[in-house]
């Protein structure tokens, strides 16, 4: 069985009237989205009922506020106040309104415009610092033939009750029985039966 789902452009300005007549049509509010594009945010609430999903989708510019639906569903204070804290998008007349403090994050609004072109730069200037590190084995310079001397092992922990020089935990290996040997489950019947 799949869900039928509905992808409704709305403008922002009918959001709440929208959510309104959900909630009397007996939908339940499922999630709230968002979506972080080149120059705007693309918010999506998603309410089902009976199999159905309806998508309410809009977009909003840097700065632009949107209106809460808490009045209406009152869940969804986490929601916007996760949107707030993550992406920036203000938005007004939250019921229980965290103000910015539902989320401790070592960047403010991570997901925000701003902090998305500057991951994208950061990515760029890494792999510019990384090619230039590669760059004199590119040009000439040979890495060493012998294997043993650029191959490196991390250690292995010692078994317990070993004594120096024993082999490493990890390298002893006993065998283990097969099904096809014979193995009985705990219960006693036979794997073949």
């Amino acid at each position: 069985m799949s869900e039928r789902q509905e992808i409704i452009d709305i403008a922002k300005n009918e959001l709440v009237g929208i959510v309104a007549q959900y909630m009397a049509e007996g939908y339940r509010l499922v999630q709230i989205g968002c979506t972080t594009l080149p120059d705007a945010y693309e918010l999506n609430y998603s309410f089902d009922k009976d199999y159905k999903f309806k998508n309410l989708r809009f977009a909003v510019n840097r700065g632009e506020e949107v209106p809460s639906i808490t009045a209406v569903y009152g869940g969804a204070f986490l929601y916007e106040n996760e949107i707030h804290d993550l992406f920036g998008v203000k938005i007004t007349n939250i019921s229980i309104d965290y103000h910015g403090t539902l989320y401790h994050t070592a960047l403010k609004t991570p997901f925000s415009i701003e902090n998305i072109k500057f991951t994208g730069k950061a990515v760029a200037k890494a792999a510019a610092a990384k090619a230039e590190a590669v760059k004199p084995a590119a040009e000439g310079v040979k890495p060493a033939n012998d294997e043993a001397a650029t191959k490196t092992e991390a250690p292995q922990p010692a078994a317990e009750g070993a004594k120096p020089g024993d082999e490493p935990a990890a390298a002893k290996s006993e065998a283990l029985p097969t099904a096809a040997e014979g193995v009985k489950p705990e219960n006693g019947s036979s794997a073949s039966n």
